[in-house]
């Protein structure tokens, strides 16, 4: 049952990154289309805090030993000035890490178990 939990909060983290990074309007409310039918707008649990551009693209970390330890890894795009980041939140939206400044990261991914010096490591990286 706390797997499922834990898989849930991913879920809602990692569209509240994505709506935010698209420029979504936060709305309370529920929404009319055109042919009067009622779509439930969904309302995140967590929200991220907030980065200096434009957070989105999100890769999910997974710990292989501990199932609930997990964590969200974002792009900030940045400006021309090369201010964007990679940053790295916890399941509270919080920022706990970050890579800055990069200019104009992009596409970041998660990949497990890279052999270095003899020793298992997992990584983020992005373009």
């Amino acid at each position: 049952m706390q797997m499922l939990s834990t898989f849930k909060k991913i879920s809602i983290l990692s569209l509240g990154l994505l709506l935010i990074g698209c420029g979504q309007k936060k709305s309370n409310e529920d929404v009319t289309l055109t042919d009067s039918t009622t779509v439930e707008v969904l309302k995140p649990q967590v929200v991220t805090q907030k980065v200096k551009h434009d957070s989105d693209d999100p890769a999910i970390w997974i710990d292989p030993n501990d199932p609930t330890h997990v964590l969200i890894i974002g792009t900030d795009k940045g400006g021309e000035e090369g201010d964007g980041g990679l940053f790295v939140f916890n399941l509270q939206g919080e920022i706990i890490d970050s890579v800055r400044p990069l200019k104009r990261p992009n596409n970041v991914d998660v990949a497990y178990g890279l052999q270095l010096n003899g020793k298992s490591v997992d990584i983020a990286v992005c373009t």
